[in-house]
């Protein structure tokens, strides 16, 4: 899932998950484009990623869980063009 900087995407959860599981890369025709991605359970900020760079290889990224209804990720760019991709996202339970 590709998406464009400031998107952003909402996984609904059961409330039985402990951890969020992904890999993340950044997709930019600027070598030096770079985002991070900020992690919000339920709206609160739970964790960000270090500066991803556009051409990097994808960066596995897990975040600890404690029981939300919902995780959103929103990803923050030095670029307008960039577009972040989610890969393979999937929630492990309790």
């Amino acid at each position: 899932m590709a998406v464009g900087v400031g998107t952003a995407i909402e996984f609904p959860l059961n409330g039985n998950n402990r951890a969020l599981a992904m890999r993340i890369a950044v997709l930019s025709d600027t070598p030096d484009a770079q985002a991070v991605i900020r992690f919000l359970a339920d709206g609160q900020e739970i964790g960000r990623t270090p500066p991803v760079k556009a051409g990097d290889q994808p960066r596995f990224m897990q975040i600890k869980l404690h029981d939300p209804k919902k995780v959103t990720l929103v990803a923050d760019a030095s670029s307008s063009n960039v577009k972040i991709l989610y890969i393979d996202p999937v929630a492990v339970r309790n």
